[in-house]
């Protein structure tokens, strides 16, 4: 599979144009840091799933975002459910 195929399968909503720019972006890269297509696969998924697309969205829109974290105190799963479920009226925002 080559890079075009995998960014049409990996977003299948973008249109041609779309995909063909995404795909150049890392094509380009091929003769240094993502020699091979199976690199440039795994770029692309990390990403775009991994790498938290929040920061790309801060950058673009300069002074008009925000970020946010959701941290649970404990840190352990089973502490999860009483915060996700809480009241709303609990919740604070910044």
């Amino acid at each position: 599979m080559n890079t075009i195929d995998f960014v049409r399968q990996m977003f299948p909503y973008f249109s041609a144009k779309q995909t063909d720019k995404a795909a150049t972006y890392y094509i380009a890269l091929n003769t240094t840091r993502l020699p091979t297509a199976s690199d440039q696969a795994a770029a692309i998924m990390g990403e775009s799933i991994f790498t938290c697309p929040t920061f790309y969205l801060l950058e673009a829109f300069n002074d008009k975002s925000w970020k946010a974290e959701f941290a649970v105190p404990s840190g352990l799963s089973r502490g999860r459910p009483a915060v996700l479920f809480s009241l709303v009226n609990s919740c604070h925002y910044w």
